[in-house]
Order: structure tokens, then C-alpha cells, then sequence
């Protein structure tokens, strides 16, 4: 009896160092299949890099960063209902996967979900990780959600947000003079608009859609190509 019971824990030791042996090795596995799948991904191969996210993931369930690949590449593809399971998941797992937030985002609103979309981007924005456009991304989701819950003072501040951040593009002005003009706010909006419209090396596209909307509302545009200075013909 007392030689069984010295080799009981033996065993016992020698099976747990065989089991997690094993467990390295699909982690390691796992992270081969996590590379390749990034590379294909950068290489804009998208069903490869599926394939061994798919892998990675089967390999290590808990692999946060395969998830969030898999989500991103579904989101990508617009296929929103899928993708959510993989970002949840990679939340779940490790919750500063900040672009896991972003995505997540973009689908519950693109599926009508606005609420629940509006405390992924308020955690992308507040944490402040990303890079100025990227930030700015977020706003203009955010605020797309905002206006439409009617929310319109909460839009606005979004948009404000974005002038700020990146007050170089005029863009941001445009979105905020049209719900401007949406609410009502008739003079904020053609302020907006005669900002944008008085930029030097504004693209004639852009200068030709907000000459349109301050003819709209009834604001006189004048061609500043035209000696005689006559109005712009927006068609």
C-alpha cells in the first residue's frame, strides 16, 4: 500500500505535465494561426485570413485578439449579426480592446440598436487612444445614433466635438449646419455654411453642395470666379 500511494502522485504529476505540455502547444499553435491570419488581412485576403482566425480560435477559445479579428473582417463584409458574437466575446475577454468597441458600435447601429450602441463609443471616445480621425470616427457615429433618438443637442455637441478636433476639415462643419439646419437653427447653419464656402482650395464638389444648401434657405451665393459676380448655378 504505501508504494501505491508514492506512485499515485507521480503519475498524477507526470499526467498534469503532459496536459499542460499540450496546452502549450495549442496556444502556441494558436498564435502561428493569429500571425498568418494578420498577415493575410493586411494582404487584404479576407477568406484566408478567416481560416486561421477560425483556427486560432479553435486552438485557444480565450484568444481575445482572434475574435476581434474575425468580427472586424465580418463587419467589413457588413455581415453585422455575425460579427457581434466574436466582438462581444473579445470584450469580454479583454476589455481594452478599444477597436473591438468601435466595431461593435457601428453594428448595433447600422441593426437600429442606437442605445446600445452609444456606451461602446462613449468608452472609445472617452479613453482617448486612437488617433485624432479616429476619434473623430467616433463622433460621427455617435452623433449619427443622437439624431436619430432625437437627441439633437446631444448631436450637435458631438459635431462641435469634431470641429474641434479637426477643425482643417470642412466636412465636419457641413454635418453640423445640416442638422443646424435640421432643428431649425437657421442662422448657425448658413454660419457653418459661409465657413466652409469662404475656405481657400475648398473642392468645387464640396463648394457647389453648400452653395446649394444656402440657396435653399434662401442665402444669395456669389461666384467669386466671376468678374461680373453673378450667382453660382447649381443646376
Amino acid at each position: 500500500m504505501t508504494i501505491r500511494n508514492r506512485r499515485i502522485p507521480g503519475l498524477a504529476f507526470l499526467s498534469l505535465v503532459i496536459v499542460m505540455a499540450g496546452c502549450l502547444d495549442a496556444a502556441e499553435e494558436a498564435e502561428v494561426d493569429y500571425a498568418l491570419g494578420n498577415d493575410a488581412l493586411a494582404n487584404v485576403d479576407f477568406k484566408r485570413a478567416l481560416l486561421h482566425y477560425d483556427e486560432a480560435i479553435r486552438q485557444n477559445p480565450a484568444h481575445a485578439g482572434a475574435h476581434l479579428k474575425r468580427g472586424q473582417i465580418r463587419w467589413q463584409g457588413n455581415q453585422y449579426e455575425q460579427a457581434l458574437p466574436d466582438l462581444s466575446q473579445a470584450i469580454e475577454l479583454d476589455s481594452t480592446l478599444t477597436w473591438a468597441y468601435f466595431f461593435r458600435g457601428v453594428c448595433l447601429i447600422t441593426l437600429d440598436r442606437l442605445e446600445d450602441a452609444l456606451p461602446d463609443f462613449t468608452r472609445v471616445i472617452e479613453r482617448y487612444e486612437f488617433e485624432a480621425g479616429d476619434i473623430a470616427r467616433a463622433l460621427t457615429w455617435r452623433s449619427i445614433a443622437l439624431f436619430k433618438l432625437e437627441r439633437y443637442d446631444e448631436a450637435i455637441a458631438d459635431l462641435t466635438a469634431r470641429v474641434e478636433l479637426e477643425p482643417e476639415q470642412m466636412i465636419h462643419r457641413i454635418d453640423r449646419g445640416g442638422v443646424y439646419e435640421w432643428v431649425g437653427e437657421t442662422e448657425k447653419a448658413v454660419a457653418d455654411y459661409r465657413f466652409v464656402l469662404d475656405t481657400e482650395g475648398l473642392a468645387e464638389e464640396l463648394r457647389l453642395n453648400v452653395a446649394g444648401r444656402l440657396a435653399s434657405l434662401g442665402v444669395e451665393v456669389l461666384d467669386e470666379a466671376s468678374n461680373d459676380s453673378t450667382t453660382v448655378d447649381i443646376g
